[in-house]
């Protein structure tokens, strides 16, 4: 039997991968937006080991995602 999951995301923000002191948040879920707008079905997560040039770049050009927290207020502009 197949089972999927369906998840709002958000474009990511630096709160989401640091804290108020700049210490990385480790662990966090995230997903890539490739060059031709699709979001990667691959999930990420945030670690010592994630290629922070790469990631750097797609953060810049709005093409990192991470899941709404139910809990938190999204403003819609």
């Amino acid at each position: 039997m197949e089972r999927y999951v369906m998840m709002k995301l958000r474009t990511a923000n630096k709160e989401d991968f640091a804290d108020v002191n700049g210490n990385k948040r480790l662990g966090v879920l995230f997903f890539q937006q490739n060059s031709i707008g699709v979001i990667e079905q691959k999930p990420c997560y945030f670690s010592e080991n994630t290629e922070m040039i790469n990631f750097k770049e797609l953060y810049a050009n709005e093409q990192i995602f991470v899941p709404v927290n139910p809990n938190e207020v999204i403003i819609n502009n």
